[in-house]
């Protein structure tokens, strides 16, 4: 893993153990029949209930979600549960696999999101995520890290991450089944029998708020969806050598699909929103420059031929930095303060 680490952050992690009254807050996690309560966003991504369960039941199945985007898209089936009880850790698990033989290539994971006020309204804060995972062509398990909700919060917006990577037309495939959102409880011991914890604290990593968006600016070459830029370089040299500034009011997704679309470029992130970089063409991510927000999630994707990230640089800020890369991409993540970093293999 080629990761620069600047500056430690030190984040203290409370061992967390099963609470027995804990419950699955997620309504219909196992699809023992439909899959109710999900729902696909996004045009080009449907969820389906599939007779495939991860225990082998004959009487359940799994939620099948397909991105058929034309070209590379991620996407997500989301669910809200309530109940939540700010102070307190939660952790999300599931099972999940991808069918053999799909021509597209893609990634998945489970994260979620935190909010102020019931049915996931107000501004959202990024939590806990699994790593993104090319392939499995078995039923796995994952599993987040246990997660501590910020004072005040009522719900959690869960994901299921199906990210079509292959900038051609095709469809991704992903099923997921045994989905569980609880709370894990926490055990004191060594030196807390008091009670006093003052010289403990829990930390969230970074912040994820909703952009406010507004008319969408001439930046945004390949439009505005949500609130999200999308700045599209899909043809050769289009955005190299030159800066790319994202703007300010908007999550901002960078998508270099042509040849040497985005080399040596210097992408400058929102401040305050999350950021991504894809790359998936040759050359197309070649001696570039990600400069990353203040405390929003950045992440780069390199999907492409072996060269399509060469040299390629993640200069991280203080939120949640993380690179994901195929085979022979060549992208180092300088970490700095971040508050959570994964560099590619």
């Amino acid at each position: 893993m080629k990761v620069s680490i600047g500056l430690a952050v030190v984040v203290l992690l409370i061992a967390a153990n099963p609470c027995a009254e804990a419950q699955n807050l997620i309504v219909n996690g196992n699809f023992d029949s439909d899959v109710s309560g999900w729902t696909p966003l996004g045009a080009s991504l449907s969820a389906e209930w599939d007779p495939s369960d991860y225990a082998g039941s004959p009487s359940s199945g799994s939620l099948m979600g397909t991105n058929d985007s034309p070209t590379s898209a991620n996407l997500s089936v989301v669910s809200c549960v309530d109940s939540i009880s700010g102070g307190q850790p939660y952790q999300y698990t599931g099972w999940i696999k991808t069918p053999s033989g799909q021509t597209v290539t893609g990634l998945f994971r489970l994260y979620w999101y935190w909010y102020p006020l019931a049915s996931c309204a107000g501004a959202q804060t990024l939590a806990a995520s699994t790593p993104y995972m090319t392939s499995a062509d078995d039923w796995i398990y994952v599993s987040t890290d246990s997660e501590i909700a910020p004072p005040g919060t009522m719900s959690a917006w869960l994901v299921l991450g199906i990210y079509k990577t292959s900038a051609v037309p095709g469809t991704f495939q992903v099923y997921y089944d045994g989905l569980d959102f609880r709370h894990t409880g926490i055990n004191f011991a060594d030196g807390f029998e008091s009670g006093d914890i003052s010289e403990w604290s829990a930390m969230s990593c970074g912040n994820d708020p909703a952009p406010p968006g507004g008319s969408c600016p001439p930046e945004c070459t390949g439009g505005c969806l949500n609130n999200v830029c999308i700045v599209d370089c899909s043809l050769t040299s289009s955005c190299g050598t030159a800066d790319i500034v994202c703007p300010p009011n908007f999550t901002c997704e960078v998508e270099c699909s042509g040849d040497s679309s985005c080399s040596t470029a210097s992408i400058y992130c929102p401040a305050n929103y999350s950021c991504s970089l894809s790359c998936t063409s040759v050359n197309s991510c070649s001696m570039t420059t990600i400069n990353c927000p203040v405390s929003a999630p950045c992440e780069v994707f390199c999907s492409g031929p072996s060269s399509s990230c060469s040299a390629t640089l993640q200069l991280c800020g203080l939120g949640n930095c993380e690179a994901v890369c195929t085979a022979g991409q060549d992208v180092t993540t300088d970490c700095g303060n971040a508050c959570s970093c994964i560099g590619c293999p």
